[in-house]
């Protein structure tokens, strides 16, 4: 009797150990939620590649999302390279025709979207790295009225300018290698020609000079 009245200690033991597991596990997943509910980090911010069918013009987009319980005021927007802003918020109160008297607001669970051009963004890179080849880390960022700035890496960005970079320095490459190929083959022309006058100029001294001979050897029978 002792025996099974162990036994059953053992295991209402186990199960209330294995019941306080489970509702640790559950409130932390709760607190987990909680926390991202609400979460410091106002924004989630994400940018992409996107081609216009119609112009077959390329674009990067970039989206913030406000995923607060409140709404947010935002004074900043663009991207961070190399320790420099590239702010496109004056860009995006034109492109949306937002007074200056006018603050930019996102909503609680609600986004904003705007575009960039990739030639216009690929020079601004290309001034910045100051003739350097590789491409440092991009990030988008977005900045509240209270000066929070949520900073996220732009790695389809950064992937996208890499592969134009290489691109266009393969180009550059084969336009280099062909005028050298054309400089060599026009120098090659120039001393063919440069042989040919030689060779005619040098004929035409010899028939000048049996022409004189000629003359010569006729004067003289002459005289005889």
């Amino acid at each position: 009797m002792i025996e099974f009245y162990q036994e059953y200690d053992t295991i209402v033991l186990l199960t209330i150990v294995s019941v306080l597991l489970i509702m640790t596990f559950i409130s932390i997943g709760y607190h987990r939620v909680v926390l991202k509910y609400f979460s410091s980090r106002k924004f989630k911010i994400h940018t992409h590649l996107v081609r216009e069918p119609s112009t077959n013009q390329r674009q990067f987009s970039l989206h913030v999302f406000n995923h607060n319980i409140t709404d947010s005021r935002i004074v900043g927007l663009g991207y961070m390279y190399r320790d420099q802003a590239i702010d496109y918020f004056e860009n995006y109160r034109k492109s949306n025709a937002i007074n200056e008297g006018y603050k930019v607001i996102i909503s609680s669970r609600d986004s904003i979207q705007m575009s960039v051009d990739v030639k216009e963004f690929k020079q601004l890179i290309r001034d910045m790295n100051q003739g350097k080849k590789r491409v440092a880390k991009i990030q988008c960022y977005a900045t509240d009225s209270l000066g929070l700035m949520t900073l996220i890496k732009a790695k389809q960005l950064r992937k996208v300018i890499k592969r134009d970079f290489k691109v266009e320095r393969k180009v550059v490459h084969s336009n280099i290698k062909a005028e050298k190929h054309e400089i060599r083959v026009q120098k090659r022309l120039e001393r063919k020609q440069r042989r040919k006058y030689r060779i005619q100029s040098f004929k035409g001294w010899l028939t000048r000079l049996r022409l004189r001979i000629k003359k010569l050897f006729t004067f003289k029978r002459k005289n005889k």
